[in-house]
């Protein structure tokens, strides 16, 4: 494709008028900077104002990087000329939402028996079941189901995080399990949480009426209520949810946390950015932090809990290295008496 189509392919694309021959064609160079240089200076040229050149080249250095960390960069405003570069981070979006649901396809692997859905750390995936349900499989986790998945029950087997979008069939139950866990729905949307290497098991029900079963006992959710099943003490608990959204904000490519200590978010960014944590200060892991961040770089983040604590790092390797900033616990302590 020469340069000039690819600039009207972009156009069409972004007004939701490509082919499906077109999108494959936009998403194969999706690596070539030179296509995305010339759209910049086109958009920007047609602001009618000048662009600096070390600020394009920042921009387009920031895009190739969210496209090949497989996440999102949310650009702010710079002056007024930034329409082009937000054109380009919602192109850019688009396209990472179309990779994610490709990735989603080649990370499937079936056999006589099952289909194996496994997303490896650092990404995500979407994909549609049999049945015509939709799930998101959120960073290292997998999700399998058997030939006979749409015969008497719909039965999948997760390890790891999903929000399900259940496809309403009376006669047909939809059935999750995870370890000794069973949540069953008939058309309803839900998250669950169950990750190997954590000690329990969440479920939140966003819509319709979901049925929770341990080996001892049963439990039924109302839209806004969840669950927490203890895998050491094989104890099952209901609780009010007040904020559905941070539990499933990771599906829109949020980070979000509520009196959330650092060790369980570390270990949520080491699944989202496919990176090691190491604590030079074990008391960092009890600090608790509340928020919402948008979709951005793993620094970033790691900057923000720098600013609002006394925590420092250091990036080594593939490694963060964590430690306690003693000069600016110092100072929050003057600052709390």
């Amino acid at each position: 494709m020469d340069k000039n189509k690819h600039i009207q392919v972009l156009k069409r694309f972004l007004q939701g008028k490509t082919s499906l021959q077109e999108t494959r064609l936009l998403l194969s160079q999706i690596d070539n900077e030179s296509y995305w240089e010339q759209w910049t200076r086109l958009e920007w040229e047609a602001s009618g104002d000048e662009m600096d050149e070390g600020v394009g080249n920042k921009v387009l250095k920031e895009i190739n990087n969210s496209i090949k960390l497989t996440r999102v960069i949310r650009f702010r405003k710079i002056w007024n000329v930034a329409a082009s570069i937000l054109i380009l981070c919602l192109l850019a979006s688009t396209l990472l939402l179309l990779n994610e649901r490709h990735a989603s396809e080649m990370a499937k692997y079936s056999n006589d028996e099952n289909t194996l859905v496994k997303v490896e750390r650092g990404q995500r995936a979407a994909l549609t079941l049999p049945d015509g349900s939709q799930v998101w499989l959120n960073s290292d986790s997998k999700m399998s189901y058997g030939k006979h998945f749409n015969a008497l029950e719909r039965r999948v087997e997760l390890v790891g995080e999903a929000y399900f979008e259940v496809a309403q069939q009376a006669n047909r139950p939809f059935i999750v399990s995870s370890d000794k866990l069973s949540i069953e729905a008939l058309g309803t949307s839900f998250n669950v949480r169950a990750y190997a290497d954590e000690s329990f098991i969440t479920a939140v029900l966003i819509e319709g009426l979901v049925e929770v079963s341990s080996s001892k006992e049963k439990i039924q959710l109302s839209p806004n209520e969840g669950i927490y099943y203890d895998r050491t003490k094989h104890m099952l608990e209901k609780k009010s949810i007040k904020n559905t959204r941070t539990l499933t904000a990771w599906k829109e490519n949020r980070l979000s946390f509520e009196n959330k200590k650092l060790s369980e978010i570390t270990m949520q960014l080491s699944r989202q950015y496919n990176i090691g944590f190491k604590y030079m200060d074990e008391s960092l892991k009890n600090y608790e932090y509340s928020g919402t961040v948008e979709n951005t770089s793993l620094q970033s983040v790691l900057e923000l809990f720098a600013l609002t604590s006394p925590l420092a790092y250091e990036i080594k390797d593939n490694t963060i290295i964590l430690y306690e900033n003693r000069e600016a616990k110092k100072y929050y302590k003057s600052i709390v008496r």
